[in-house]
This record gives C-alpha cells, sequence and structure tokens, in this order.
C-alpha cells in the first residue's frame, strides 16, 4: 500500500487530475488546499500545509490530493495520462507527485490490485 501525493498548482487542473484518478480506479481520494510561507504552522490555524518548506523553489498555492493504492502502476499511468492533458508533473510549476510506503491503515486501497 502506498500515499500517492499530488499537489496541482493550477487551480483549473485539479477536477482534471480528480477525474484522471477515478478513471484510473482510485475513488477515495481527499483533497486540501495548500499554502506555504514563513508562518505555516505558527498562525494557530486547524490545519496548515506548509509544502514550501519541504520542497523549495515551489509556488506558496497549490491543491493537494492524497490516495492509497496497491503497488505502482497506478503513478506511472497517471502521469502519462495527464501528460496528454497538458499538465507535467516533472514541471514545478504545474505541479508535482510522490509515493510513500505505507505500513497499516484502518482503510482499504483503492485502484488496480498489485503489480
Amino acid at each position: 500500500m502506498r500515499l500517492l501525493t499530488i499537489v496541482v498548482k493550477d487551480l483549473d487542473q485539479v477536477d482534471a487530475v480528480r477525474e484522471e484518478l477515478q478513471k484510473l480506479g482510485v475513488q477515495e481520494i481527499t483533497t486540501l488546499d495548500s499554502r506555504a510561507g514563513a508562518d505555516a504552522g505558527r498562525s494557530g490555524d486547524a490545519v496548515t500545509v506548509g509544502l514550501k518548506k519541504l520542497f523549495t523553489g515551489l509556488s506558496d498555492e497549490g491543491t493537494v490530493i492524497m490516495g492509497l493504492v496497491e503497488g505502482t502502476a497506478v503513478q506511472a499511468q497517471l502521469v502519462e495520462h495527464l501528460r496528454g492533458l497538458g499538465i507535467d508533473l516533472s514541471m514545478p510549476e504545474d505541479g508535482y507527485a510522490f509515493a510513500m510506503p505505507i505500513e497499516w491503515s484502518t482503510v482499504g486501497c483503492s485502484g488496480p490490485p498489485a503489480d
């Protein structure tokens, strides 16, 4: 099981990314608005996401889309499908994506079976 995380910089592209995830079988996804800045994490807000502190050179705003998947097939397919729509996640101005292994979760995975 892996946590697939996609950061989309252009708000007009968020729906297209969500639709591609659904086409690939990822139904249970979470979407968060993100802002980075000097006061991230210290403002007293209930939830503050400081992505700029983790990834240098990125703009201050974006939308974070996360979902649990099995294997790596969804990741490769997603990148390919999004490039066909003009969204290149290898370009920081468009966004970026990464996945991390998850050792335990109270919920199951969406998407195709592990590769």
